[in-house]
């Protein structure tokens, strides 16, 4: 998919991290880290959709959502970047 790009792997991570703030859960829906490392390595992946917290107004869970959605593309060259 293209050469290595830190800031585009920490923008991942924020988008991962969001997730997992607002859902308590993990987005790769994995039982132990051998199945998530094997899922990363086979770039076999698909990133969860997030869904809306009830305790979060329609404004706010839309930010949240196209925030998560910018950060998580799969594909580096469509993330959204730090600049």
């Amino acid at each position: 998919m293209g050469t290595w790009d830190d800031f585009k792997a920490d923008v991942w991570s924020y988008g991962i991290l969001m997730f997992n703030l607002l859902t308590f859960k993990d987005p790769f829906n994995k039982s132990n880290f051998n199945e998530m490392k094997a899922m990363f390595e086979d770039a076999n992946f698909k990133v969860t959709e997030l869904t809306k917290n009830p305790d979060l107004d329609d404004t706010t869970f839309n930010g949240f959502k196209e925030i998560y959605n910018g950060c998580t593309q799969i594909d580096p060259a469509k993330r959204w970047t730090m600049k």
